[in-house]
C-alpha cells in the first residue's frame, strides 16, 4: 500500500499580536514538554497573546555572532534569550570570553532593535553543574554572574532597555523534583509540570519590567 496523495487545508494567522523573539538552548526548545504546545515558552505566547518565533536549538547556543545577526534581523517588539549552559557545558566559551561575548551579542542585536526591551535570562538550576566546572572552567554559576555583569556594563553605558533575569528565579533548587531527568541522570531540563511553572514565572517577571509591558502594550 502506498500514499498517493495528501490533502491539507489551512487559514492564516491574521491577528495581530505583538512578535517576541526568543534563544536559547534545549531547554527553551521544550524538551520535557508533554507536547509542543505546552513548552514554556509556547505557554508565556498563548497566554500574553504574544506571536512567538523560536530561537532555541539544543546543545546549540553559545552566542554565535550569526545568530546575533539573525536576531537583529526579525521584526520584534519583544527580544529574549536564556544563556550560559551549552557554552558551561561544551566549553566554547571561558571565563575571558563570556561576559564578552553576552556583550556583543547584545550590541549586535541593537543595531536594529536600538530599543526594543531585551532579556538576557541566565541558564536555570543546573543541581550537577552549578559549582562544577565545565571543560573551559566555567561553572554555572560563573555564567549567571557573568551574565548579569555584562547587562549591568550595557546599562551603565547607557542602553537601559536590557534586562537581567536570574534564572534561579524561574527554576530553582526547590524546583527540582520537577524536573525531567531522574537522580540518576544529570539533571538539566523541566519536565512537563515544570514548564508550566517556569512559564508562570516568566510571565510574572516580564510583568516587573514597566518598560517592557509599555512597549509590547503600545
Amino acid at each position: 500500500m502506498r500514499l498517493l496523495e495528501v490533502e491539507t487545508r489551512w487559514q492564516p494567522d491574521e491577528r495581530r499580536r505583538p512578535r517576541w523573539v526568543h534563544y536559547g538552548s534545549s531547554i527553551s526548545q521544550g524538551r520535557g514538554a508533554a507536547s509542543p504546545s505546552t513548552a514554556w515558552h509556547a505557554l508565556v505566547a498563548e497566554s500574553a497573546g504574544w506571536d512567538l518565533t523560536s530561537l532555541a536549538l539544543g546543545a546549540a547556543c553559545h552566542m554565535q555572532p550569526m545568530t546575533a545577526r539573525l536576531m537583529r534581523d526579525l521584526p520584534a517588539e519583544v527580544l529574549t534569550a536564556c544563556v550560559g549552559i551549552n557554552s558551561q557545558a561544551l566549553g566554547s566559551l571561558g571565563p575571558e570570553t563570556f561576559t564578552a561575548a553576552v556583550i556583543g551579542f547584545v550590541r549586535t542585536v541593537r543595531e536594529r532593535h536600538p530599543v526594543t526591551p531585551l532579556m538576557m535570562m541566565s541558564t536555570i538550576y543546573a543541581p550537577e553543574r552549578e559549582s562544577v566546572a565545565g571543560p573551559s572552567g566555567l561553572t554555572i554559576e560563573d555564567c549567571r554572574a557573568r551574565t548579569a555583569r555584562a547587562v549591568e556594563l550595557l546599562r551603565a553605558a547607557g542602553d537601559l532597555h536590557v534586562h537581567y533575569l536570574d534564572g534561579l528565579k524561574i527554576f530553582g533548587p526547590s524546583d527540582a523534583e520537577l524536573m525531567l531527568e531522574p537522580l540518576s541522570i544529570e539533571r538539566l531540563h523541566p519536565g512537563p509540570a515544570g514548564h508550566h511553572l517556569f512559564a508562570e514565572r516568566f510571565l510574572d517577571h516580564l510583568g516587573m519590567v514597566p518598560s517592557l509591558i509599555a512597549r509590547v502594550s503600545a
